[in-house]
């Protein structure tokens, strides 16, 4: 079976790689379709993971990404022409269900974010299955098929993923004192119009603040203020969720690496106005993650965490909070696999 699937973010290339290697040792050619966002290009090589380029970004402006969407839909159309490809996967892509729609193919993919409305819509429409977590609060309509499972689990179940504890001594922290994750986004994803965060100034008082009672490790989406350079992360990008898997306490504006930390046992301070369901669900079901998205997410975010690593055991009741977090979900890889096989067999035949 021909299986064509779009990586258009980092997020995505670690989320597909254990299906992608999967498809492979089955005996399934899998065609990669990839844009550059971020270290996506980076990451596939890190992972050994063989991929077609098409497109160097995904713009930052109206006209840029408009641009890009167009040119992105057409190389994308003519790399699948050329393919033949029996089904495609993905996430939430206009170009691909387009791609889908115009090739007469299925298009079976998962989404959490719910303010991906652009990206929805294309695919409510275009698309042949649209899988969610259980904790999705939008209703798609018929095509939507709801699981208890995060996407994070693609590749941090433990069926998939064990953490390396020497990860935290090659970012050069000590292991016997707390450290804290801190995550900073650029603020230029089609959903954050209208967002912003801290001034670089202030990003280096917040991070200051919390290195007076613990480690700070800093991951930037953008360049690193220089204020911030002491405490950036330095490890090989595909080397981020083992240290994650060590931390006392995970802070920033990023939603995904906030459910990651949840997956993983780590308690999160999540500071963004854009809420999700499935950190909604972390918070409320599992009390894993404490969501600030007011002009005040800062001072108060803060307050929280100041609390948090105030108290010597909350990092082991994080541990067992995960531990009930898995229990609850299902490994999503073999699921995903099953319904994309199925959606190719009937169109092979």
């Amino acid at each position: 079976m021909r299986i064509a699937l779009s990586i258009e973010h980092p997020a995505w290339a670690y989320q597909f790689r254990h299906l992608v290697g999967e498809l492979r040792r089955q005996g399934h050619e899998v065609l990669l379709l990839a844009i550059d966002k971020d270290n996506s290009y980076a990451l596939l090589g890190a992972f050994g993971l063989a991929y077609t380029r098409i497109a160097p970004t995904t713009g930052v402006g109206i006209l840029q990404k408009g641009w890009l969407f167009f040119l992105t839909t057409w190389r994308m159309y003519r790399a699948c022409r050329r393919f033949r490809p029996d089904v495609l996967l993905g996430r939430a892509s206009p170009m691909l269900a387009l791609c889908a729609f115009f090739l007469g193919l299925p298009h079976i993919l998962f989404e959490d974010t719910e303010h991906s409305r652009f990206s929805l819509e294309f695919c409510r429409r275009f698309s042949t299955r649209i899988i969610t977590p259980s904790s999705f609060t939008r209703n798609l309509g018929p095509k939507q098929v709801r699981c208890p499972i995060y996407k994070e689990l693609f590749y941090l179940h433990p069926s998939v993923f064990t953490p390396d504890p020497l990860a935290v001594r090659e970012q050069g922290l000590d292991p016997s004192r707390p450290f804290v994750l801190v995550r900073l986004v650029a603020w230029t994803a089609s959903h954050d119009f209208g967002l912003s965060g801290l001034s670089p100034d202030d990003q280096t008082r917040f991070v200051e603040r919390l290195a007076t009672v613990a480690q700070v490790v800093v991951s930037c989406e953008g360049p690193t203020p220089e204020g911030l350079r002491p405490y950036a992360y330095r490890l090989p990008v595909e080397r981020m969720h083992h240290l994650l898997a060590q931390a006392t306490l995970y802070v920033g504006e990023g939603a995904t690496m906030a459910s990651e930390a949840s997956v993983l046992g780590v308690h999160s301070v999540y500071l963004n106005p854009l809420g999700l369901g499935y950190l909604s669900e972390q918070e409320r079901r599992y009390d894993l993650v404490r969501c600030f998205g007011g002009r005040d997410r800062y001072e108060r975010g803060l307050e929280a965490a100041m609390a948090l690593l105030a108290d010597p055991s909350f990092a082991a009741r994080g541990r067992e909070k995960g531990q009930r977090l898995l229990a609850a979900c299902q490994d999503p890889n073999p699921l995903f696999l099953e319904m994309a096989l199925k959606a190719g067999i009937r169109t092979a035949q």
